[in-house]
């Protein structure tokens, strides 16, 4: 597999994007909220938890519970209820990164 580079206008834009969701997510609550915002940018339908959900193929969704977590998922072409899917975890509160002065 060859190992591709990327220009480094495109690393310096990533970058300055990760940056500026650091600068965004002090706490694990913004990190949810900078998320959300993102994600509904990105053409995702926010879902109630208490709800029934109504969900298409190749449909984009996610949930909140409480401002500190936050489940996003892109359903394929061929998505039928009750089938098995894939998922990718992970958090937002451990390691808690906070400058003190």
């Amino acid at each position: 597999m060859a190992n591709k580079m990327l220009p480094a206008a495109d690393v310096r834009s990533y970058a300055d994007h990760f940056v500026d969701f650091l600068n965004k997510a002090v706490s694990p609550m913004h990190a949810v909220k900078a998320c959300r915002e993102s994600l509904i940018s990105a053409g995702f339908e926010e879902l109630e938890e208490s709800d029934v959900w109504k969900l298409s193929p190749r449909g984009k969704y996610f949930v909140t519970k409480n401002g500190t977590a936050l489940i996003a998922f892109v359903l394929g072409g061929n998505f039928t209820p009750g089938r098995p899917v894939h998922m990718v975890g992970t958090h937002v509160d451990s390691p808690c990164l906070r400058a003190r002065t």
